[in-house]
């Protein structure tokens, strides 16, 4: 219980266990979104041309959007990223990490990808990939109790939410303001 301690920040994520704490075991609600990223190594031939690496670019096709970019990693090697985000009524089972060169997880990307007319620079980055990530987008009741006691919650803990225009992020930070300026009330 948090009776031991002046204050606990609970920003640990959607599967917070502090939120467990002060509202219960509660279900994830499932937005009816879904996200496969794929990452090819953009060294010797990179699906996408040297001149726009730096760039991100983004593309909506039906009912989809997807972003690709480049990254510098480790000992300067570079990668493509693609990231997929579309409409999936079903929750659908998920990698929890990287997989490695998956052709099934390769093969349904391709599919929905030329099912909803993208790019073929994009289909290149997902031909060229090794590795994949799928996850279902998920977000908890936003009317639940925050804080109980000397225990608060911030950030995903609290409010998660689908990924979009930075959200995460603006919400970070007015989490953030909104905690600091009670506190400085206190003392």
């Amino acid at each position: 219980t948090s009776d031991s301690f002046d204050l606990v920040i609970g920003c640990d994520g959607i599967r917070s266990r502090v939120r467990q704490q002060i509202v219960g075991q509660e279900t994830k609600i499932y937005s009816g979104i879904r996200i496969i990223f794929s990452i090819a190594p953009a060294q010797g031939v990179s699906a996408r041309p040297a001149a726009v690496q730096s760039d991100v670019h983004q593309w909506f096709g039906e009912g989809s959007y997807g972003f690709a970019a480049t990254y510098g990693g480790q000992e300067g090697k570079k990668f493509d990223q693609f990231a997929y985000v579309f409409s999936e009524p079903r929750a659908t089972e998920e990698n929890p990490s990287w997989l490695k060169t998956s052709t099934d997880k390769r093969g349904d990307f391709m599919r929905r990808m030329k099912d909803k007319r993208m790019p073929h620079d994009l289909i290149s980055i997902v031909e060229q990939a090794d590795r994949f990530f799928d996850v279902g987008v998920y977000f908890h009741n936003p009317l639940a109790p925050w804080h109980e006691g000397s225990a608060v919650l911030l950030g995903d803990a609290a409010h998660a939410m689908p990924p979009f225009l930075g959200q995460g992020a603006n919400q970070a930070m007015q989490d953030a303001y909104c905690l600091a300026s009670n506190l400085a009330e206190i003392g």
